[in-house]
């Protein structure tokens, strides 16, 4: 699922994967908006093609906002193609927002108690 989102003035796209373990930013992005990331030891993570890729550091408290809701996410910096960032199950972890989908209706998704249009 795709959600429109901020991360300050720059609108990016937000993918919501219940797949993956955890949160990702691309990291065409981080350069893009000259994001200060943290080194960190190296993370692989096994993408859905099944290719390798290394995480290259952490991006720690990104603001982002859906709507006019707000939240500060650790990120790891992947280089992919496919959105801007990538929320994974870490997400219900740390969170004791709700993040459910609406009974027919697919489009839709309720975050933090706010119903929010998928693109």
């Amino acid at each position: 699922m795709r959600v429109a989102t901020n991360i300050g003035q720059t609108k990016v796209i937000l993918l919501i994967n219940s797949g993956s373990t955890h949160n990702f930013i691309n990291a065409n992005l981080v350069k893009q908006l000259a994001l200060l990331v943290s080194p960190m030891n190296k993370l692989k993570v096994i993408v859905a093609n099944g290719a390798i890729l290394v995480a290259g550091g952490i991006f720690r408290a990104v603001q982002w906002k859906v709507e006019s809701i707000q939240f500060h996410t650790d990120f790891y910096v992947l280089p992919f193609k496919e959105c801007d960032l990538v929320l994974g199950r870490s997400y219900n972890r740390y969170w004791k927002s709700s993040l459910t989908f609406l009974k027919n209706q697919n489009d839709y998704l309720h975050l933090d108690y706010k119903i929010i249009k998928f693109l």
